[in-house]
């Protein structure tokens, strides 16, 4: 041994290697913040203060907005991990034409669904009318079904019921 001699000379790859891919990480979960929060910043809902099923039924469309918010990676972000920001920013409009997607069906069955209502109301009012009908009719009919079947002149007779 002599003066001034490494004992021991360590190697870093592994370090520098692990601190690489902890800096990925971070850069991912930095970037996966910012699509997620500009996602809800892109979606708004407005909730009336008094909704009734009709009412929701009828104007739901109108308290849900989806507009695209600007993805704002920071400048260094978006230079060192070029890449990443790409796939952020093609998964965040993937993810926005979902919820409109979404939206959409949900719109479609709403519709089918307040329909089916409407037709139900329809079928219930008509079997009312009928009921009511059919229960005029019989208080018509009712007394002279009676007499038929129990004329007067046998009345006394009580073998006749």
């Amino acid at each position: 041994m002599q003066a001034n001699q490494p004992l021991l000379h360590i190697d870093d790859t592994r370090f520098r290697s692990d601190a690489q891919e902890r800096r990925q990480d971070l850069a991912g979960l930095e970037a996966d913040a910012i699509r997620l929060q500009a996602l809800l910043n892109s979606v708004t809902t407005v909730a009336p203060k008094t909704m009734t099923a009709q009412t929701l039924a009828r104007s739901w469309s109108r308290s849900v907005t989806v507009r695209t918010t600007p993805l704002d990676f920071p400048d260094a972000l978006a230079e060192q991990h070029s890449a990443l920001v790409q796939r952020q920013r093609e998964e965040f409009r993937d993810s926005l034409a979902s919820v409109e997607n979404q939206l959409s069906v949900i719109a479609q069955q709403i519709k089918q669904k307040v329909r089916e209502l409407e037709q139900a109301k329809a079928r219930l009012s008509n079997q009312r009318r009928s009921f009511a009908l059919a229960n005029e009719e019989y208080t018509i009919t009712k007394p002279l079904a009676d007499e038929a079947w129990y004329p007067a002149s046998n009345c006394s007779n009580s073998n006749a019921k």
